[in-house]
């Protein structure tokens, strides 16, 4: 990051900031965003998180693609576009099987069957196509040998390594998905080649309608 990023990255942080004392002390606050976002999308995360409700734009028409509190934004997009927008995502075509209670049945190919809460696919109606989204961040990269503690486990196989400051995204091959996932250094680092196990929760996936295109 250059001088000039670090010094409206500190600009950036301060209005919201001050945004965020106004809105505690009990006056209304309405946050318009409009900055020039990096690959990270690390600017418009940090505003959303200190609006009230949060937009996402639709770069085609200029339109709003999903309008809601940070949380569900964040949690559970609406489209593809709204996934990838709010930083690195994988998303995958799968099925929904099913919604009974709290939770939403989904079978993908090459992933196990995974049930995830009801409120992480607000937008799904019922049984049909649908588009998994597991965030990078989410995914955990781990030697093939260490033990499945929680959650669900693919093998794969490193393609490369970015090395991010304190985080390494990893671009992965599990079967037919190509995956990333960005983990913070650990003991252990991977290159390229090596043979790994990707671990996530189904509780952190989210899923939305397969978009008509």
């Amino acid at each position: 990051m250059t001088e000039r990023d670090c010094a409206s990255t500190r600009k950036v942080r301060s209005r919201f900031q001050s945004s965020s004392r106004a809105r505690r002390s009990g006056e209304v606050v309405l946050v318009i965003i409009i900055v020039c976002i990096n690959s990270q999308n690390s600017y418009y995360l940090f505003g959303l998180w200190q609006a009230s409700h949060a937009p996402c734009p639709k770069t085609s028409d200029g339109g709003t693609a999903q309008l809601g509190a940070p949380e569900e934004v964040c949690n559970a997009p609406a489209t593809e576009f709204v996934a990838r927008f709010l930083g690195a995502s994988n998303v995958i075509e799968g099925n929904c099987t099913g919604i009974q209670g709290g939770e939403l049945s989904l079978d993908a190919p090459g992933l196990p069957r995974l049930v995830i809460p009801r409120d992480r696919a607000p937008h799904v109606a019922g049984a049909g196509p649908v588009k998994l989204v597991i965030r990078a961040e989410k995914l955990k990269v781990t030697p093939r040998a260490a033990a499945t503690t929680d959650g669900s486990a693919l093998d794969a196989r490193v393609e490369t390594v970015d090395y991010q400051r304190q985080s390494a995204r990893c671009f992965l091959r599990a079967g037919r998905h190509q995956l990333q996932a960005i983990n913070m250094f650990d003991d252990h680092l991977f290159a390229a080649g090596e043979e790994v196990s990707v671990r996530f929760r189904a509780k952190d996936c989210a899923a939305h309608p397969k978009e008509v295109r």
